[in-house]
């Protein structure tokens, strides 16, 4: 999980919707998470029933949430590191200090009506004693004074500590031969394989071709998007599946990769496939169909690709091997 903190005004909310898009989480904001929680406006609840029964609340929320919540970006309350408990739950989550002068952060604060700490007399002095703990929790600290929340959410991708990854992703249309060959080619990495309709099926607890006809596509590419993206912090042969591609967030992600594209052509896709006999997503796709996605996708998947393998006519193993002498420097 990343875990936004700072002072209030510092853009955790406005940065956190960004970052969440860029990345491909869900975005939370615990301020959002407390409301829903309280049953009323946070201002309402602080006045009538004071600031140590609010900070009891969202002690209980903050932790309910850093111990509970799916992957995500998570934007949380000014005041919530003054918890010893928060701070300490943060340590198995990489966390985010968005730094603000004072100035500007009261700017951007706007009316005191909706933000109950800043009726107080003692702004600056609180400003000053809650600084140093942000960057005692933090991994990383982005300054966002002066900068919109485009700069700030690269700031953080580029700063935050790398993960792990994929040695190499594959992409291509079904029929290209993705799933075989990313098995051969992990086995001869001596590494996993993750396939994201795999994931896709996890995350919905039903086959695939039942997302897609029960759910609808929209909601199956949204899977997907969720799927590849948690994929590709993982380590070992990642294969995404042939619509993935169409989604730009996932085309974004894919530019920090190292990536194959199996490419194809009708005749061998459908001697794969079977079209008619197959059992999977892909007989929902006829010929004509399968033709007019690969004229749309093909530029997509030639974009990201580092390397461009064509699977037309070949063994399994024969470009498996060729993909490990492409990532042993060899040259396509």
């Amino acid at each position: 999980m990343i875990v936004l903190v700072g002072f209030m005004g510092a853009g955790k909310s406005t940065v956190g919707r960004q970052l969440a898009a860029r990345t491909g989480l869900p975005f939370v904001d615990s301020d959002a998470a407390l409301v829903e929680r309280l049953g009323m406006p946070i201002p309402d609840y602080f006045t009538e029933h004071g600031e140590t029964a609010f900070r009891d609340a969202e002690r209980r929320t903050v932790l309910d949430l850093l111990a509970t919540q799916e992957p995500c970006v998570l934007a949380l309350g000014g005041g919530a590191l003054g918890s010893a408990e928060v701070v300490a739950a943060l340590a198995s989550h990489q966390v985010v200090h968005l730094d603000v002068d004072l100035e500007e952060a009261l700017t951007r604060a706007g009316d005191p009506a909706g933000r109950p700490m800043l009726r107080r007399h003692d702004v600056p002095q609180l400003y000053a004693s809650r600084r140093p703990v942000y960057e005692n929790a933090a991994d990383v600290a982005v300054d966002t004074t002066g900068r919109d929340a485009g700069e700030v959410t690269e700031s953080i991708i580029h700063a935050l500590p790398r993960r792990s990854r994929p040695q190499v992703v594959l992409v291509g249309p079904p029929g290209s031969g993705k799933s075989a060959v990313g098995h051969a080619l992990a086995e001869l990495l001596g590494a996993g394989c993750t396939e994201t309709d795999r994931e896709v099926e996890r995350l919905a607890g039903t086959p695939v071709s039942e997302v897609f006809v029960d759910l609808g596509e929209p909601r199956f590419r949204e899977l997907e998007r969720e799927a590849t993206m948690q994929v590709l912090t993982r380590d070992g042969v990642v294969e995404i599946g042939g619509g993935a591609i169409t989604d730009p967030t996932v085309r974004e992600a894919l530019r920090d990769h190292t990536v194959v594209f199996l490419d194809v052509g009708i005749a061998d896709a459908a001697r794969r496939i079977g079209f008619d006999q197959s059992s999977s997503m892909v007989a929902l796709l006829p010929r004509r169909s399968w033709i007019r996605h690969m004229e749309t996708r093909r530029p997509l998947y030639a974009e990201v690709a580092t390397w461009t393998v064509d699977t037309a006519g070949r063994s399994v193993q024969d470009v498996a091997d060729q993909v490990v002498e492409l990532l042993q420097g060899g040259s396509a």
